[in-house]
């Protein structure tokens, strides 16, 4: 049982570790990075969008032990997609419609359903 705390701390390692891919793939084309977010009824949406080359190989991009980085490990969206999961939400990566590169969306529940007396996470902020 998670306490909101360990909550908030996993909804930012899930931002950091999509952060971190968006300004990898952006340093290969000296492209931007931009992300935002809205809340949408009873779910937080949150984007990562880059102007990196884009996914060239979409069926593997959950495929643990996968990269396409010299040094990466193949874990890091694996994990992330798991975690948003556990958490009741989703996770998924897709190329961008208008442009050059990626877009990463996650939508997370405001109130984690094992939780539902605790107030989330995205309420309590600026408590």
């Amino acid at each position: 049982c998670l306490s909101l705390h360990q909550y908030s701390a996993v909804c930012r390692v899930l931002q950091k570790a999509l952060v971190k891919n968006a300004v990898d793939a952006a340093l290969h084309t000296q492209g931007a990075v931009r992300m935002g977010w809205i809340k949408n009824r009873d779910r937080l949406e949150v984007w990562v969008e880059d102007d990196g080359p884009g996914i060239s190989d979409t069926a593997n991009l959950f495929v643990p032990f996968y990269t396409t980085k010299p040094n990466g490990l193949g874990i890091g969206l694996v994990l992330s997609r798991q975690i948003a999961e556990a958490h009741g939400g989703r996770l998924w990566l897709e190329n961008r419609k208008a442009g050059q590169g990626c877009e990463a969306r996650l939508h997370l529940p405001l109130e984690h359903p094992d939780h539902a007396q605790e107030p989330s996470l995205f309420e309590s902020v600026g408590r």
